[in-house]
C-alpha cells in the first residue's frame, strides 16, 4: 500500500512521525518510523479497544520499527477541564489502562499530552514509544525511559517497571486535571497513594484506584436472603437502524425490548426523525423522555452499541400531547459527511428505584466483577436507588454499598452498615458465607469494633492486623500430596471441534482415585466440553481418552456411563419420575439390571441422606433435596468418577454447606473420585486439593489449588478473581501460596470439629 506524506509532525533521534494520505482511498494515517525494536506494537497491532487508536500495521527490522496508525481528529488534554469532564476523562483513562494491563502492556508514558480528546467525545491513549511488555523476574528494565515529573523512580533503573509504574502517572496526571478540585482531602489521599515514591505502597491495580477515586458514599443496599422472593425490575431499550445514503433511504426494524417507541423510521436527506409516543416515559402526564444515539460507518454494517463509537447522543424530553401521533427531532444538524448513519431511541421512565435479583449467579468471577462495575456506573450515571438481593456478599463487595439488609425466614435480623456487619458473627449463625479475608482475620483471634473499617480489604489497618496474621499463618512447610489411587481418567493431547471451531486444543491431563478436582476456568473456556467428551457423549477429533487404561473409542455410552456420572447444573434437566424411589432405580432398570435392585437403591438413598423420604413424591423436594436425588441416581451404577456441573449453583450458603460436607464424605468415606466444573473459587478453596485451569480452549494449569489459585498470570489469563486471600496475605508479608495453604488447612480441621 502507497501512501502520500502530508506534514511532519514529530522528529527526534528516536523516531520521525508522519501524518500520511493512503493513495488509493485518501484516507489519513500516521506513519511512525521509531529507531530500534519495539515488540509492544506488534502486541498492540491485535488490540481493538475504543479508546485506543487502530494499528493497521507494524514492521519490524533489526534497526527500526515502522507503525501505520489511525489518525485520531482531536485536541491533548490540558488544565481547565471542567469537574464532570474529568471525572468522565479519568473513568475512561482507568479503562484502558485495566485493558492494557490486563494484556501485560505497560504505558510508562501516562501524561496529558498523551491524551487526545477525540472529535466523538471521548479520550484516546497515544504514544507507546516508551511502552514495554511485563516480564517477570527482572530486577530492572533494560530500556530506561519517561518524562520528568510523570516517571517514577523505576523507570530510571531503580527498578523493574510494571502496573503501579503506570499508576503513578495516573496520579500525576489526575492532579493535573483535577486543578482545585483534585485539593479535597477525599481526592488529595487517593493522589498521594498513586504517587508514592515506593512502588510497595502504591495501589497495586488500577481497578483499586478506580475503586477508591468512584466510591463515595452511595444509596446502594444489599439484601442478602437466607430464604425469600425477589422482583428483578430491568430498564427495557428499543432498537432499530435506518441507513442515510447518497442513493437513497434503506430502512429496517430491529429486534424490540419493552418499553418500545412505535413506527420509528427517518429521511435521510431531510434529517427528520419520527417515532410514536410511548406512554410510559417521562414522569409527568404531559412530559415523555428518551435517549437518542447517532451513529456513523463507512460500511453498511450495523453498529454494536456496546461496542462501537457514536457521534452524537443527547437526552430530550417532549411536553407534546398524547393524542399527537409522532414525536419528531431533526438531526440534519448531525450530517457531518457522506457515509452510513444508524439512528438509535430509547423510552426514558422516571424509575426511582432499580431492583437486581442475583445477577451474578452463573457469571464468572471476573465478570461477576465486571456486573458489579456496571451496576455502579448505572448508579451513578442515572443517580437512581440501586437494590441488590445476593448470596456472594464478598463479590458484591467490590463495590460500595451504604447498606446490608440480612433477612432470614421473611424476618429482618438486621439492617446496618457493612462494617458493623462483618464485625460480628451474624453472617455465619444464619448460613451466609463471609468473606474470605474475614474468615482468615477471625481465625487469628481478633475481635472488631463496630467502628473498624472491613468493607474494603485495601484500606484495613494492617499495621493492627499483620502480626496476628503473620502469628496464625506463618510460613509452614507445605505438605504436598502425591495421588496415590490407580489412574481412572488419562486424557491425551485431545483436541474437538464444534463444525471449524476448535473448542479444545492439545488438553491433558489424568485424574487419580480418590481426588477432588476443581475444573475453573471463564465463560466458554472448554469446562462443559471437556466433561461432555469424558463422558463420551462427544468424542476427540485428534488424541486419545483412556478409562482405567482403555481407550474409551471402543466403549460405547452405556459402557462409559458405569464408569463415569455427571450430575448436571440443574436437577429439574435430570429427574423424569414423580418418585423418589423409581428415580433412583431408573438407571439401573435401563441398564437391564432385574435382580438387586431395591437392595442398591435403599443402600443410596441412605448415602444420600434420603432414606426417611424415599416413598415421597418429588414435587415436595427441596432444590438442594433433588440435586441430592440426582446423585443417588448416580450412585447406584456404582460409577468411580463423578464430574458435577456447577454443583452450589443458585443455593445459599447453608444448601451450600449441606450438599458441599455430603460430597466430602462421599468422596472421604466411599472412595469416591469428584471432578467439580464451577465459578465459585470458595468451593475450589474450601473442597478441592487440585485445580485444572482452563483458558480459550487449552488447560494452562494443573496443580495444588493453593498454588494455582495464588499464581496472578493463571488468574489473568483464565479470567478468574484474584481472591481476597491473596491480598491479605500480600499486605501482611506474608507468601500468598503458604497463606492460603494454611487457610485451608485451618478451615478443614474447623469443619471437621464441628
Amino acid at each position: 500500500m502507497e501512501y502520500q506524506e502530508m506534514e511532519l509532525l514529530k522528529q527526534s533521534d528516536k523516531s520521525t512521525v508522519y501524518l500520511v494520505r493512503e493513495k488509493e482511498s485518501g484516507q489519513m494515517w500516521v506513519r511512525k518510523v521509531l529507531q530500534g525494536n519495539h515488540p509492544v506494537y506488534l502486541e498492540l497491532l491485535e488490540c481493538r479497544h475504543p479508546y485506543l487508536p487502530r494499528l493497521y500495521s507494524v514492521n519490524m527490522t533489526d534497526e527500526t520499527t515502522e507503525v501505520i496508525e489511525e489518525y485520531i481528529e482531536g485536541e491533548s488534554l490540558q488544565s481547565g477541564i471542567s469537574p464532570k469532564e474529568v471525572f468522565l476523562i479519568i473513568r475512561e483513562l482507568c479503562a484502558v489502562l485495566e485493558f492494557l494491563h490486563g494484556k501485560g502492556i505497560i504505558h510508562r508514558d501516562i501524561k496529558p499530552s498523551n491524551l487526545l480528546m477525540a472529535n466523538d467525545g471521548h479520550i484516546r491513549l497515544i504514544d507507546f514509544d516508551a511502552a514495554r511488555l511485563y516480564k517477570e523476574n527482572l530486577e530492572q528494565d533494560t530500556r530506561l525511559l519517561g518524562t520528568r515529573g510523570y516517571a517514577p523512580p523505576e523507570q530510571y533503573g531503580f527498578a523493574q517497571t510494571d502496573e503501579r509504574t503506570d499508576i503513578y502517572a495516573l496520579g500525576v496526571t489526575i492532579r493535573q486535571l483535577m486543578g482545585k478540585t483534585g485539593q479535597k482531602p477525599h481526592y488529595q489521599r487517593i493522589i498521594a497513594k498513586c504517587t508514592n515514591l515506593n512502588p510497595d505502597k502504591r495501589y497495586r491495580s488500577v481497578s483499586q484506584v478506580k475503586r477508591a477515586f468512584f466510591s463515595k458514599k452511595r444509596n446502594l443496599c444489599i439484601a442478602v436472603a437466607v430464604f425469600g422472593i425477589a422482583l428483578a425490575v430491568l430498564p427495557g431499550i428499543a432498537y432499530w437502524r435506518n441507513v442515510a445514503e447518497e442513493e437513497g433511504i434503506v430502512e429496517s426494524m430491529g429486534e424490540k425490548v419493552l418499553p418500545v417507541p412505535a413506527e420509528p423510521h427517518w429521511d435521510g436527506e431531510t434529517g427528520i426523525a419520527l417515532w410514536g409516543h410511548v406512554l410510559e416515559s417521562g414522569s409527568g402526564e404531559d412530559e415523555e423522555k428518551y435517549h437518542w444515539r447517532l451513529y456513523r460507518k463507512d460500511t453498511a454494517e450495523e453498529p454494536e452499541p456496546d461496542k462501537d463509537l457514536y457521534c452524537c447522543e443527547s437526552n430530550m424530553s417532549s411536553n407534546t400531547q398524547k393524542d399527537n401521533l409522532f414525536y419528531e427531532m431533526n438531526l440534519a444538524e448531525y450530517f457531518e459527511e457522506n457515509g452510513y448513519y444508524y439512528f438509535t431511541v430509547s423510552a426514558v421512565g422516571d424509575v426511582k428505584i432499580l431492583l437486581f435479583d442475583e445477577p451474578l449467579a452463573a457469571l464468572d468471577p471476573a465478570m461477576g466483577m465486571a456486573a458489579v462495575d456496571l451496576i455502579d456506573q448505572v448508579y451513578r450515571a442515572q443517580d437512581k436507588t440501586v437494590v441488590i438481593i445476593e448470596h456472594r456478599l464478598e463479590d458484591v463487595l467490590y463495590r460500595h454499598v451504604d447498606r446490608i439488609v440480612l433477612m432470614h425466614e421473611g424476618r429482618i435480623l438486621m439492617d446496618t452498615t457493612p462494617d458493623e456487619l462483618l464485625s460480628s458473627d451474624i453472617l455465619k449463625e444464619n448460613g451466609i458465607r463471609e468473606p474470605l479475608y474475614i474468615s482468615a482475620l477471625k481465625h487469628t483471634g481478633l475481635h472488631f469494633s463496630k467502628k473498624e473499617h472491613l468493607e474494603d480489604i485495601e484500606e484495613l489497618d494492617y499495621e493492627k492486623y499483620k502480626m496476628p496474621l503473620q502469628q496464625a499463618f506463618h510460613n509452614v512447610k507445605i505438605e504436598r500430596r502425591e495421588p496415590e489411587g490407580e489412574t481412572l481418567l488419562d486424557v491425551r493431547n485431545v483436541d474437538f471441534f464444534y463444525g471449524e471451531h476448535q473448542v479444545l486444543k492439545n488438553v491433558s491431563f489424568s485424574v487419580h482415585r480418590g481426588e477432588r478436582i476443581s475444573v475453573v476456568g471463564k465463560n466458554g473456556a472448554g469446562k462443559s466440553t471437556i466433561a461432555r467428551l469424558v463422558c463420551g457423549i462427544i468424542r476427540p477429533k485428534n488424541g486419545e481418552v483412556q478409562l482405567k487404561g482403555q481407550n474409551y473409542m471402543k466403549m460405547s455410552i452405556r459402557d462409559i456411563g458405569r464408569m463415569v456420572g455427571y450430575v448436571m447444573q440443574n436437577p429439574n434437566q435430570m429427574i423424569v419420575k414423580d418418585m423418589i424411589r423409581d428415580e433412583v432405580e431408573l438407571a439401573m432398570k435401563l441398564n437391564g439390571f432385574t435382580e438387586g435392585v431395591e437392595e442398591r437403591s435403599e443402600e443410596v438413598i441412605k448415602m444420600c441422606g434420603l432414606y426417611a423420604m424415599r416413598n415421597w413424591p418429588v414435587s415436595v423436594l427441596s432444590y438442594g433435596q433433588k440435586k441430592r436425588i440426582t446423585i443417588a441416581s448416580i450412585l447406584i451404577l456404582k460409577p468411580e468418577l463423578i464430574i458435577l456441573d456447577e454443583p452450589t449453583a443458585g443455593q445459599d450458603y447453608k444448601h451450600y454447606t449441606e450438599i458441599m460436607n455430603f460430597l466430602e464424605g462421599l468422596n472421604r468415606d466411599h472412595n469416591i473420585t469428584i471432578l467439580f466444573i464451577t465459578h465459585d473459587m470458595h468451593l475450589a478453596i474450601e473442597y478441592t486439593d487440585r485445580s485444572i485451569v482452563f483458558a480459550d480452549g487449552e488447560c494452562i494449569a494443573d496443580g495444588p489449588v493453593y498454588s494455582v489459585l495464588s499464581n496472578e498470570d493463571i488468574i489473568r489469563r483464565a479470567n478468574l478473581k484474584k481472591t481476597s486471600l491473596v491480598t491479605l496475605a500480600e499486605h501482611a508479608g506474608l507468601n500468598p501460596e503458604n497463606f492460603i495453604y494454611n487457610f485451608i488447612e485451618t478451615e478443614r480441621k474447623a469443619r471437621q470439629n464441628g
